[in-house]
């Protein structure tokens, strides 16, 4: 059966929904600000998204998808080439993995499930780069942008969860 015009649109808005969602954080992260020192502290703020979409609706995110957002990401934010994308990968891969847990339980758990996601990624993106460098690098813009990251996760499953309300419906 042929569907009508407004329903694949529809539908094609759902699929995407996920990935620009998650671009549009990516771009974000790299729209320069003029705050000294910020961009060695920037939050990973597309993370909320390939988490949040891991666990609420990841057949929309599949894991090459995920790859190539993360490549994206550190090639117009100058990172390890491949890194954040690695990052990406493994990130989505927990989340489905426990989506259940997560998806099931009281917002705080999702919360802190994502805590140990956001420390995971960063010290794993951090030992990377001390060995990329091959020098020890500082821990304090680590624990910072840690700490913006997880602070952030709210506000943004928030959005995340309106949007998905919004458009996806019962999809």
């Amino acid at each position: 059966m042929i569907q009508p015009l407004g329903e694949r649109l529809r539908r094609s808005v759902q699929t995407v929904t996920p990935a620009v969602t998650t671009l549009a954080l990516i771009l974000l992260s790299v729209v320069p600000l003029e705050i000294p020192y910020f961009t060695r502290i920037m939050p990973l703020l597309a993370l909320t998204a390939v988490y949040y979409w891991g666990v609420y609706r990841p057949t929309l995110m599949p894991v090459v998808l995920v790859f190539l957002l993360g490549l994206l990401q550190d090639l117009i934010g100058g990172g390890i080439i491949g890194l954040t994308a690695l990052v990406f990968v493994v990130v989505r891969q927990l989340s489905v993995s426990q989506r259940r847990v997560l998806a099931s339980n009281p917002f705080v758990v999702g919360w802190a499930g994502f805590a140990l996601v956001a420390i995971g990624a960063e010290v794993f993106r951090w030992a990377i780069g001390c060995a990329f460098f091959e020098r020890l690098l500082s821990l304090a813009p680590v624990a910072t942008s840690v700490a913006l990251t997880v602070s952030l996760y709210p506000p943004f499953a928030w959005v995340f969860g309106r949007i998905e309300q919004r458009v996806m419906g019962h999809y």
